[in-house]
C-alpha cells in the first residue's frame, strides 16, 4: 500500500488502473518470494537464499524489491493507461474508472502567478482567513 500512497501524493499521472496493477504485481511477487509462516515455498530465489531446517530463507531484502516493483508498475501502468485513453487507442466506454473524464475536469495544477508583483487575493479573503475558526468561552 505504500507505493500507491506515494504515487497518489506525489505522481501526477497516477490513477486507479496503475494502483490496481501495482497491487497485483506486489501480491504476485510476494507470494512467489515465499513465506515460511504460511508454508509458501520460495519460487523466486534471490542471492543469499539458504536452506534452514528444510525451508528456503531469503536473506536478500525481497520485501523492498517487491515494493519497488510495485512502485514502478504503478507509475508505468498509470502513464500507459492515461495515454491509451487520451489518444483514443482504447475506447472511452472501457474507461470504467473515469481516467479520461477526471483528466478533462481537473484544473491545471500550476498555481497562477500574479502579474507585475501584485499581491494574490483580495484583502477581504485574507482578513477572513486570519480569523479563528472556532471561539471558545472557557
Amino acid at each position: 500500500m505504500l507505493p500507491q500512497l506515494v504515487c497518489v501524493l506525489f505522481v501526477r499521472t497516477s490513477n486507479g488502473y496503475g494502483a490496481a496493477a501495482g497491487y497485483v504485481v506486489a501480491f504476485v511477487m510476494r507470494v512467489l518470494c515465499g513465506e515460511p509462516l504460511f508454508g509458501l515455498p520460495a519460487v523466486l530465489r534471490f542471492p543469499g537464499c539458504a536452506w534452514v531446517d528444510g525451508v528456503h530463507v531469503q536473506r536478500w531484502p525481497f520485501k523492498t524489491i517487491c515494493m519497488l516493483s510495485s512502485l514502478g508498475s504503478v507509475v508505468v501502468s498509470s502513464w500507459a493507461s492515461s495515454q491509451l485513453f487520451k489518444k483514443g487507442i482504447l475506447p472511452e466506454r472501457w474507461d470504467v474508472l473515469g481516467v479520461k473524464a477526471r483528466e478533462a475536469l481537473a484544473p491545471e495544477r500550476r498555481s497562477p502567478t500574479p502579474a507585475d508583483g501584485a499581491r494574490g487575493g483580495d484583502g477581504e479573503n485574507q482578513r477572513l482567513a486570519s480569523e479563528p475558526m472556532l471561539e471558545s468561552k472557557c
